[in-house]
């Protein structure tokens, strides 16, 4: 590997899928300094932490910087890879007691602010990245929402990728990116990616079942054709 050069790996694969130029950022603290490239490979937690706030703040005044931006979708990634292994960990979790309702289906809605008996797979979503944003020290860039159309109505456009982007270039979309379907009149399911082969995605998501129900009763995998996806949140 050259000297200045960060290698990234898929997370869900770990095969090597690019280098990239390491640069010294405003965030890094000092001149040369770069927690990153150690922090992807765990070595320096409170690195990751310091640059995800330092860049959650330059978002907020709209990054221009082009390797700014490319440094802060790779921190991303590391959130993204950490919520999906929440959700992995929550496979096999179902309603008990009635529709909607269950000790950690209750828990689900109540990160959301809801009580038990509304649809809640918006709401494992958002208890997913919450619980990784908790571990890493950051805050949570999705809307705390149980509406899956009301998180993507009023998520940050940077945020948002259309299905038309995805189809021309689909290893765009990170693993634990957020999926939204449409299904009118507001309504909509979600989950997250695990990842994207041909024409079809791998999912884990809640509210759902084998038959892929946006109204069923647990946490599983679920394999959707891409085309019937409205966008990705990442």
């Amino acid at each position: 590997m050259q000297t200045g050069q960060l290698v990234v790996t898929h997370f869900s694969t770990g095969k090597r899928i690019g280098t990239k130029n390491q640069h010294h950022c405003a965030c890094a603290g000092t001149a040369g300094s770069d927690p990153v490239p150690d922090a992807l490979v765990g070595k320096d937690n409170a690195g990751i932490k310091r640059h995800i706030n330092n860049h959650l703040l330059h978002e907020e005044l709209a990054i221009t910087d082009r390797r700014c931006k490319s440094h802060h979708t790779i921190l991303y990634m590391i959130l993204s890879a950490k919520a999906l292994d929440i959700a992995i960990d929550e496979l096999g979790v179902r309603e008990k007691g009635g529709s909607n309702s269950g000790p950690e289906v209750d828990e689900y809605l109540k990160s959301v602010g809801l009580k038990p008996g509304y649809p809640w797979c918006m709401a494992f979503v958002y208890w997913c990245y919450n619980q990784a944003t908790l571990e890493l020290g950051v805050p949570n860039f999705l809307i705390r929402t149980g509406g899956v159309m009301h998180q993507w109505n009023e998520q940050q456009p940077i945020r948002k990728i259309v299905l038309d982007k995805v189809l021309k270039k689909p290893e765009i979309i990170q693993p634990g990116a957020v999926f939204i379907m449409d299904f009118g009149k507001g309504t909509g399911h979600t989950g997250l990616v695990e990842k994207i082969h041909g024409s079809y995605i791998d999912t884990v998501e809640g509210n759902t079942n084998d038959e892929g129900s946006r109204e069923g009763y647990e946490v599983c995998r679920r394999t959707r054709r891409l085309t019937s996806i409205k966008g990705f949140i990442q």
